[in-house]
């Protein structure tokens, strides 16, 4: 269209089961049913909250405290963490009467065949807020109890949302495990060290692919 496209918005388009690809769509499936608990003192009151079906998990890349998360790993470790909901959640704990805001828990009940991760980079849609900073990718993570392998990354060159060029690193099973660079029209073998997130190609959305057997 003449514009910057998001890679992002493209592959949610992609794998929309009604609008998109629906061959695709369920490699990508995921869902959880997560669990909302009572904060009250000694309460351990807990019922289940409205299932959420999900074709990705978007990653914070700094904790509350600030700092930036080392790894892909300890991002998705965070994003698994639970989480007290906000203070205008109405609640009223039918165990022990409290008012506090419940703790959600996540319980994912299928683990989808891809993992499709996105680093949250653009926290605001402006640059200012874009967050450039280098993150190890793990060849191998956790997710949910499952386990799961790096099998492509699409990084983004560029310090906005709005312009910059978009760079594919894929894994092919059938040369080796080759891992090949995708720009344009040029494919070729890459180096490892130009797999690592950088300040100048960002890691920006991660494909994991599930292991069956152990690590």
């Amino acid at each position: 269209h003449g514009e910057q496209e998001d890679a992002s918005e493209f592959l949610m388009r992609l794998l929309n089961a009604e609008t998109g690809s629906p061959r695709l769509a369920p490699l990508f499936a995921g869902l959880d049913i997560p669990e909302l608990a009572c904060t009250g003192e000694s309460c351990g009151y807990r019922r289940p909250a409205a299932q959420e079906a999900f074709n990705t998990i978007v990653v914070q890349l700094r904790g509350e405290d600030g700092r930036l998360c080392p790894d892909v790993q300890t991002a998705v470790a965070s994003y698994m963490q639970p989480e007290t909901q906000e203070a205008d959640f109405r609640w009223l704990c039918p165990a022990c009467g409290s008012t506090a805001p419940p703790r959600k828990e996540h319980r994912v009940t299928v683990t989808p065949e891809v993992l499709l991760v996105q680093l949250c980079r653009w926290r605001d849609g402006t640059a200012s807020g874009a967050i450039l900073d280098a993150v190890h990718v793990n060849e191998r993570i956790r997710f949910a109890g499952s386990q799961y392998r790096l099998s492509s990354s699409i990084m983004h060159m560029g310090s906005r949302p709005t312009s910059g060029h978009y760079l594919t690193c894929a894994r092919h099973e059938s040369a080796g495990d080759a891992w090949f660079l995708y720009n344009d029209t040029l494919r070729r073998f890459v180096r490892e060290s130009e797999r690592e997130s950088s300040e100048t190609n960002k890691s920006y959305i991660l494909f994991y692919e599930h292991v069956r057997a152990a690590m």
